[in-house]
């Protein structure tokens, strides 16, 4: 079965979704239950842009962005007895302060840990390893060139991998696997993206298509891909001013080759706030 993560972004500048950042829980709740009706298996919640030239953002700063949806679940608990809207989250976040403060206020809500900086960060390992339940499934986001990025998809090289994608790929994640088990930290719990948008450009994302069967082989780990509304997919289809409906078309053009390759997991955006 193919898990999909439906995106729920807080933050002024996000990419895609506009201006979310000042909604009342009870607006966040709303867009919640359309995801849940759209099908998705999960939530995945953040408050920063990893758009290109995007803002660094303080702990204060992202748990503040967060807070209504926090106050979104608290809405609900009384009537599902504790188990909010039946659907687990994901948290979006490669700070590992904030990581700390949500899991232990809010960690029973949440099934994933989706970090755009790859697990990289020696903190973000030691949280996880005591603050956050074992069972919780770990995202390891591979990227080149910066988070947010420096490049725009149009703007990378295709000689940005000097030994080749696949070669860059395993060496990132050889580091994220050994940093864990440094700390006893189990890393079957850990689901592999590939990072489109991050230091790729066309050749690249059709490339990770290709590769997916050789990284799970390598790992023995399921492939996440986030490719949503990203913006190699209008070169892909030569239309510099796609629409949000043609760019969630071509997603899901894209998701079914990745999931015919092996992809287990799509990270996608669904629509309009209504």
């Amino acid at each position: 079965m193919v898990i999909t993560l439906g995106i729920l972004n807080l933050s002024p500048d996000s990419f895609s979704d506009g201006d979310m950042s000042m909604l009342e829980p009870e607006q966040i709740l709303k867009r919640v239950e359309q995801l849940i009706a759209a099908g998705v298996n999960c939530i995945d919640v953040g408050a920063v842009s990893t758009k290109p030239g995007a803002q660094a953002v303080s702990m204060e700063e992202e748990l503040a962005r967060l807070q209504p949806f926090f106050d979104a679940l608290a809405l609900t608990k009384s009537a599902e007895g504790g188990t909010p809207l039946k659907i687990k989250f994901s948290l979006d976040s490669h700070n590992s302060q904030v990581v700390r403060s949500v899991f232990k206020q809010y960690g029973e809500h949440f099934a994933f840990i989706n970090d755009v900086t790859g697990l990289q960060n020696n903190n973000m390992i030691s949280v996880i390893s005591t603050c956050v339940k074992p069972n919780t499934r770990l995202v390891s986001m591979h990227s080149k060139g910066g988070v947010p990025p420096r490049l725009a998809a149009a703007e990378v090289p295709d000689e940005f991998y000097k030994h080749g994608l696949l070669e860059d790929l395993k060496f990132f994640w050889d580091r994220t696997i050994s940093q864990m088990r440094r700390l006893d930290i189990d890393s079957s719990r850990l689901i592999l993206d590939p990072g489109l948008g991050f230091g790729k450009n066309l050749k690249h994302s059709m490339e990770i298509i290709e590769l997916i069967p050789a990284i799970k082989k390598e790992f023995g780990l399921p492939v996440l891909i986030g490719a949503s509304r990203k913006s190699f997919l209008k070169l892909w289809k030569n239309s510099p001013e796609a629409s949000l409906e043609e760019l969630d078309k071509w997603t899901k053009e894209y998701n079914a080759l990745a999931i015919q390759a092996g992809a287990e997991l799509v990270r996608v955006h669904y629509g309009k706030m209504s």
